[in-house]
């Protein structure tokens, strides 16, 4: 009896050493936005084994190449005060899901100036940020002349900055050789 107790107290040390000790990772990438300006643009970051006590997620946009980045939130708390129509410019949603927390950026009333890289992170206590997971997410904001276009077009999106490098429009005669060529 004495043997089953001592296995039984063993086995919970360990239970509960591997469920604290259980690094928060990213799991699932965060799939690039294009949206139109004007539009609400959404980012999407999926973690597990958060510790609210230990942790804390975080939205940043990286503004310039070698800039400061901003911090527009942690966990659900906006750190940007800008506003749009009455808004908060920036809103975070929690949800939970099995054991996943997703953590929606919503970016309301696109302008160009909202295209970039935006990292969501997570800020471990007593660790170097450079240790801290993090995935980047891409939005692209098309102006109102790239609405406008009347045929397909191929766009090369700069992942450093979001920004547009190449736009190849093809018109119907473009389309027509290519079919051709197949």
């Amino acid at each position: 009896m004495k043997l089953f107790i001592y296995f039984s107290f063993l086995s919970s040390i360990v239970l509960s050493v591997s469920s604290v000790s259980a690094r928060p990772e990213i799991v699932d990438a965060i799939l690039p936005e294009v949206k139109q300006q004007g539009q609400n643009g959404y980012l999407n970051c999926s973690v597990i084994n958060l510790n609210p006590s230990s942790t804390v997620l975080q939205w940043v946009k990286q503004t310039t190449p070698s800039g400061t980045p901003l911090l527009i939130s942690s966990n659900e708390k906006i750190h940007v005060n800008d506003v749009v129509e009455g808004h908060s410019k920036y809103y975070v949603k929690k949800t939970v899901y099995n054991n996943k927390e997703q953590y929606q950026l919503e970016i309301r009333a696109l302008t160009e100036n909202d295209a970039g890289s935006y990292t969501c992170m997570i800020r471990l206590a007593n660790q170097n940020y450079l240790q801290w997971p993090k995935k980047l997410g891409l939005l692209t904001v098309l102006s109102k002349q790239m609405r406008e276009l009347r045929y397909p077009y191929c766009l090369n999106v700069n992942p450093a900055s979001g920004s547009l490098d190449q736009i190849k429009v093809y018109n119907e005669y473009d389309l027509n050789k290519q079919d051709d060529q197949r």
